[in-house]
């Protein structure tokens, strides 16, 4: 008698044994599967975020070349009414300020 139970709860080891390994091959699948996604998604987040910082650049050269536009109109359309302007040489002539003579 003592045997039978001895092999049944062997029988029993070797059972909860194997379902152990088949557990753990699901897990290192699904990992797999999941590390492979996470890589997928990073590459297309960093393809998403150069787009963005392509037209972020785009569109700041814009909005700098309307606002020096904005300002020298601004600027001429006031040139009878203030003081001569006198350029101080920077990178954006729309930033001259006004002197008195």
């Amino acid at each position: 008698m003592n045997d039978v139970k001895t092999f049944e709860l062997e029988e029993a080891n070797s059972k909860l044994n194997i379902e152990i390994q088949v557990q753990v091959k699901k897990f290192n699948d699904l990992k797999v599967r999941a590390q492979s996604r996470l890589e997928d998604a990073s590459e297309q987040l960093s393809e998403i975020k150069k787009v963005a910082n392509k037209e972020i650049f785009k569109l700041g050269l814009k909005l700098k070349d309307s606002e020096s536009k904005l300002k020298l109109k601004q600027l001429l359309d006031h040139a009878g009414k203030k003081p001569p302007l006198r350029f101080t040489g920077k990178a954006y002539p729309s930033i001259a300020k006004p002197i008195n003579i």
